[in-house]
């Protein structure tokens, strides 16, 4: 029971560090986005 909980207590940190990497991409990219339609905005 105890390995059991071990590799689910992995996986889930696992899982958390996958998240974390796509918060950070998403985020991203949506800095990036509202920098360009600003960017467009003030251009037009």
């Amino acid at each position: 029971m105890s390995g059991n909980s071990e590799r689910l207590r992995r996986y889930g940190r696992y899982m958390a560090g996958i998240a974390t990497e796509i918060g950070m991409a998403a985020f991203i990219i949506l800095v990036a986005l509202v920098i360009i339609f600003v960017a467009t905005g003030i251009s037009r």
